[in-house]
């Protein structure tokens, strides 16, 4: 460290190494007096390094308890482990013979990913103060969409469990004893220092494919993103081949070996294995700290996720040692405005995977919880809210390869959530952009469409560059109007109403569509949809009624309703005639045409027919339309 003294002030300083640096060099002396200066003259400095001090001095305490613990114990010896390095990799194959590859590093390209950042999009209001604290936070940080999947062979691989924040992995490199950083646990990737077994008899083992090693094993995000991720590339891999995981405080592992069809006699602790000499084992790198495609392909697979996800949530922290300082208050307006209050640590973890995965919006506080974001839908909704001295980007930057709609509020200095800012957020109504990387910027409005939104919570999604001209959109509770990007024609002269006291109403419209003079009209019971696929072609005068907007009883059964409002599919390529009627319940498939005047109200199971009459009937089947010369000679 060099000083520059004058009358004996510190006027400043630089640090030749980094407090992490002298730590993985054994330097645990001078990383300790660094730390002691730093706090002694603090308040000279421009930046306050009160958190930085406080970890490099705790991990330097950390350290040296260590080395004691393990000098004082008959059964280890105390080792002084070379750092590996990058390395030169070779091609991934699709099947990896673990017995037959050379060590090293082996990748698996996904093609190429340019960093990106949405932060000016996702964020086109903020005042400058709050510019400054995200962005001094990391929230501009730029992200991928890809990254390269990547394995580390290993030769003669010892495991080191004294101690579950030294967990690591161990094997020879150029005749010294070595490890990767990359490759153990939040104190072990920090010292060479560690503890090795004192074994009388080794246990010679042939293969192994090694997880992930977790910073933090009781740490949910760190468990599910590192080290359960890591289970995604098990496949490339002989089945029989020993597993061997760090044992965390969820029993992940178990679970989604079980879900992944894995023989459990496979899973070995880390712990279990301190005897076993593995003359080649694989070691599985964790993903990216940001999060690409790849995490939430995989964890989906693992969820129900559903078509229209629909539930609402609030993750309450209730006697966590992050609780806001009015949780109670935040709780009554997340229930005044149709939240439901969920308290994790009651669910199993099966059961919090499905909550959200079930979700189109969750509200929570920051923190582990936070990583079931992998288990929900693309487009879903996440509000964070965040303690004012703990503003991360982590979630932020992680779903932003999800298309989550992203936005947060902090805590006043008091830990109080502004219960008036929550509840105006939560009743938020939305017009929102989406652009080609599916990207979403919520807009003031759209033009060529008036947006009426009579209730709360609902969303209307447009992909930009539509032609929309005399479009209107009457939208009540909770509900939810998605329009790709039309044809060039677009969209006019086309009402669109979703109204009534119910909610949970969704209306999808597909790419390249030309819709011309049309009605879409949802009312009535909740969850109800209408679906219509790319590629149509409606005449003017078309009308879509999900709901006969009046109920019709049966006198002679007990007063049942016997016209009940359902869904409708309309498939892709479909041509309506004019003044067409397609009524609730109905089902057209791709490639079909409604001759005009036609009253479509039954399923229509067969594509490429001609559906005419009242009611209508197929008339013609095995038919192909061709939108170009009929576009045309409509003009």
């Amino acid at each position: 460290m060099d000083v520059w003294n004058a009358n004996k002030n510190i006027d400043r300083f630089k640090l030749n190494y980094s407090m992490a640096q002298l730590r993985l060099a054994g330097d645990l002396d001078t990383a300790a007096i660094i730390a002691d200066y730093l706090t002694e003259y603090k308040s000279r400095l421009s930046i306050d390094p009160t958190d930085t001090v406080q970890i490099s001095q705790s991990k330097v305490k950390e350290i040296r308890t260590f080395k004691e613990r393990v000098e004082r114990s008959n059964h280890y010896q105390l080792v002084d482990l070379k750092i590996v390095g990058a390395s030169d990799a070779r091609p991934l194959p699709i099947k990896f013979r673990l017995k037959e590859q050379e060590a090293g590093r082996w990748v698996r390209s996904k093609g190429s990913s340019e960093a990106y950042s949405t932060f000016d999009a996702d964020f086109p209001d903020l005042d400058p103060k709050t510019e400054s604290m995200l962005e001094s936070s990391g929230f501009r940080k730029q992200v991928r969409e890809r990254v390269p999947d990547s394995i580390r062979v290993v030769q003669n691989a010892r495991f080191h469990a004294f101690d579950k924040s030294f967990y690591t992995v161990s094997f020879d490199d150029s005749g010294k004893r070595s490890f990767d950083t990359s490759f153990a646990a939040r104190v072990a990737g920090e010292s060479t220092y560690n503890a090795l077994a004192k074994v009388e008899h080794i246990k010679i083992v042939e293969e192994a494919i090694v997880l992930p090693i977790e910073v933090i094993n009781s740490n949910f995000y760190h468990v599910l993103s590192e080290k359960i991720h890591g289970m995604r590339l098990l496949s490339l891999f002989d089945d029989g081949i020993p597993i061997i995981y760090t044992r965390d405080d969820f029993g992940l592992v178990e679970l989604f070996a079980k879900k992944m069809n894995i023989d459990p006699r496979r899973l070995v602790c880390l712990d279990e294995a301190q005897d076993w000499l593995v003359r080649k084992a694989a070691l599985i790198y964790p993903g990216a700290y940001t999060w690409t495609r790849s995490v939430f392909d995989f964890f989906g697979q693992f969820a129900k996720r559903e078509t229209k996800p629909h539930r609402r949530i609030y993750i309450s922290r209730l006697g966590s040692r992050r609780e806001f300082s009015n949780e109670l208050e935040i709780q009554e307006v997340a229930v005044r405005c149709g939240y439901e209050v969920i308290y994790p640590e009651s669910l199993s973890i099966e059961d919090q995977i499905q909550t959200f995965s079930a979700a189109s919006t969750i509200v929570a506080g920051h923190g582990a919880g936070l990583a079931h974001l992998a288990f929900m839908s693309s487009g879903t909704r996440l509000l964070e809210l965040f303690p004012r001295y703990m503003i991360k980007p982590d979630y932020y930057l992680r779903s932003r390869s999800n298309s989550t709609e992203y936005s947060f509020i902090i805590a006043d200095t008091a830990g109080n959530i502004n219960t008036s800012v929550l509840e105006s957020r939560l009743r938020m109504n939305r017009v929102i952009e989406i652009d080609d990387r599916g990207a979403q910027r919520v807009v003031q409005e759209y033009p060529g469409m008036s947006v009426n939104f009579s209730g709360l919570g609902s969303i209307v999604r447009i992909e930009r560059g539509s032609v929309l001209r005399n479009v209107r959109i009457d939208v009540s509770n909770h509900s939810s109007v998605y329009i790709g990007k039309t044809a060039a024609a677009g969209i006019a002269n086309t009402e669109i109403s979703i109204g009534g006291p119910m909610s949970n109403k969704e209306l999808f419209i597909g790419q390249n569509s030309e819709i011309d003079g049309s009605h879409i009209y949802m009312e009535g019971e909740d969850d109800l949809s209408v679906r219509v696929g790319r590629d149509n072609f409606w005449s003017p005068g078309v009308v879509v009624r999900a709901t006969d907007g009046r109920q019709i009883r049966d006198r002679s059964n007990s007063g049942a309703i016997v016209n009940r409002a359902q869904p409708i599919s309309i498939g892709d390529a479909v041509w309506i005639g004019c003044s067409a009627v397609v009524a609730r319940g109905a089902k057209v498939s791709s490639g079909s045409v409604i001759d005009h005047g036609a009253f479509v109200s039954d399923e229509f199971e067969q594509s490429n027919v001609v559906i005419a009459g009242v009611p209508a009937h197929v008339v013609r089947s095995n038919i192909e339309w061709l939108p170009e010369a009929i576009s045309r000679d409509l003009r």
